[in-house]
């Protein structure tokens, strides 16, 4: 049984990593495990002594937890946790998962301490690479900032500047910061020419152009901003953008 709530926790686990964790979306809940601990406990009193350990790994796999699968390779996952943790070596010395060997026989209570022994979660613990978590958490940083922009553009009378003047501080402070143009014609008369120092120059091109094309970006939307120029969709693109960071 204990076994079976921790194939549970992992089932349901692996739903937070998304597509790495499951290839679809699946209705796992406390129902499956609740009746998935019922079928066991009737198979266990009429087992006479004998633990039927491949019939109840096919009733989880294919029936109780199996039936909401649909994807195959979520299937063998499935069964590869089944055939791991449900198996005649509960009865000796293995691990449930890296660090967590299998608890002796004792009370509630006791299971209860042995739990606390649990390392901490981490994708390891579900089989999976450290790296799957990155999502997860990338995912959630963006729903936790997102809800505080909400909450900062809701709050009406506690900013010290309307949207408008906060974005022309900040487009004033970026265009002071823009550096000026490299002089070409100085730094040709100044070097001496090789293939490097000609690649250089052609860097130093572009990025005069790129300097120009935002300092004429910056400066329309200065315009834009005192209503001296009308907003066009690309200006009004840009100043969301500078508007959420």
């Amino acid at each position: 049984l204990f076994t079976l709530c921790f194939f549970h926790s992992l089932v349901i686990g692996r739903k937070r990593f998304g597509t790495q964790g499951w290839s679809r979306s699946y209705s796992f809940n406390n129902s499956d495990l609740t009746i998935s601990a019922n079928v066991l406990f009737n198979y266990l009193e009429a087992s006479a002594g004998m633990v039927p350990w491949e019939d109840i790994r096919y009733i989880l796999g294919e029936i109780m937890y199996g039936g909401h699968i649909t994807d195959e390779w979520d299937r063998r996952t499935c069964s590869s946790y089944l055939l791991t943790l449900i198996n005649e070596e509960l009865f000796t010395e293995c691990d449930l998962a890296p660090g967590f060997p299998v608890p002796p026989v004792g009370n509630h209570a006791h299971y209860m301490q042995w739990i606390d022994r649990l390392p901490d979660e981490s994708p390891i613990l579900f089989g999976l690479h450290p790296n799957a978590e990155i999502k997860f958490l990338t995912n959630e940083a963006e729903v936790l900032f997102g809800v505080l922009r909400k909450i900062e553009g809701s709050a009406k009378g506690e900013a010290t500047t309307n949207r408008e003047a906060r974005l022309q501080d900040l487009v004033d402070e970026l265009l002071a910061r823009i550096p000026e143009p490299w002089s070409m014609a100085e730094l040709s008369v100044s070097i001496t020419r090789t293939p490097y120092v000609a690649f250089v120059l052609q860097e130093c091109e572009r990025m005069n152009r790129l300097l120009i094309t935002i300092k004429n970006s910056l400066n329309e939307c200065v315009l834009g901003l005192r209503g001296k120029l009308t907003v066009s969709d690309q200006m009004d693109t840009l100043l969301n953008h500078l508007d959420h960071g």
